[in-house]
């Protein structure tokens, strides 16, 4: 992980590090709260599906070997 400075033109930049510069600003740029908001959204979303699976799978797998 670069940072804040990710890679030429932010090419290696994380979701999260990109919310950041994007909700509070970088440098001179002034920050865009709602492109902040709806990054935070699809973080959120993303994060709500990968544990909606993860659970899914483990409560499958719990059916399973129940007597």
């Amino acid at each position: 992980v670069q940072g804040a400075l990710a890679g030429p033109n932010f090419s290696t930049d994380l979701l999260g590090t990109y919310l950041y510069r994007t909700f509070f600003g970088f440098q001179l740029q002034l920050g865009d709260q709602a492109m902040g908001a709806t990054i935070a959204a699809m973080m959120f979303f993303i994060i709500l599906a990968g544990v909606m699976l993860y659970l899914f799978v483990i409560q499958r797998r719990m059916r399973r070997y129940q007597f």
